[in-house]
């Protein structure tokens, strides 16, 4: 066992390149943030001018990773009453996880619709220069509800499909569902 304190290294040579990602396995350790990007870079020479990887997932404000779990597990009480699953906007049913937010790499608000406003937490930006060619990894470390993905004003052109390279595609926009990685050029 590796101790508090105490480090360790395992060399190994990681093939294929490509986006892929780590997680937790127990309770709802992996919703509550246990995970993390894992990417593996070819090793010719890269053509961008930057890449940037982004860890998107259904965020709840509300419980913790006990709660979050016992929730998943025994259903959703409100008013002493047990709730359904909810539907995501096709009808297809989730669990009774409830999504207040969605965050980029840790990052995104809370939007009240009583006030209309939100609690102005930070945002993740990504600084590009005009002209230039950037590669974005779009892993989804969700937990239940798939995410529609774009940027105003461009077309994504989508590169690789989890992990694997695909034969490049043009986009407005994506949806990526728990698990899933997506690479596009901008």
């Amino acid at each position: 066992p590796v101790l508090p304190g105490q480090t360790f290294t395992h060399q190994f040579t990681a093939h294929p390149a490509g986006t892929y990602w780590y997680h937790a396995h127990t309770g709802a350790q992996s919703a509550m943030g246990y995970h993390g990007g894992f990417i593996v870079h070819p090793r010719a020479e890269s053509h961008y001018d930057g890449q940037f990887t982004l860890l998107t997932m259904d965020w709840n404000h509300d419980w913790d990773t006990t709660m979050g779990y016992l929730k998943m597990q025994y259903g959703m009480y409100v008013h002493g009453r047990k709730e359904g699953n909810q539907e995501n906007l096709s009808g297809a049913k989730y669990s009774m996880f409830r999504a207040q937010s969605v965050l980029i790499n840790g990052r995104g608000r809370l939007f009240d619709p009583n006030t209309d406003r939100d609690n102005g937490a930070p945002l993740e930006t990504f600084t590009v220069k005009p002209n230039g060619t950037y590669r974005f990894r779009v892993i989804h470390s969700g937990s239940v509800y798939p995410i529609e993905l774009s940027v105003a004003g461009h077309k994504l052109k989508m590169v690789a499909s989890d992990g694997i390279d695909i034969q490049p595609v043009l986009a407005d926009g994506f949806f990526v569902t728990p698990g899933e990685r997506y690479d596009f050029e901008l």
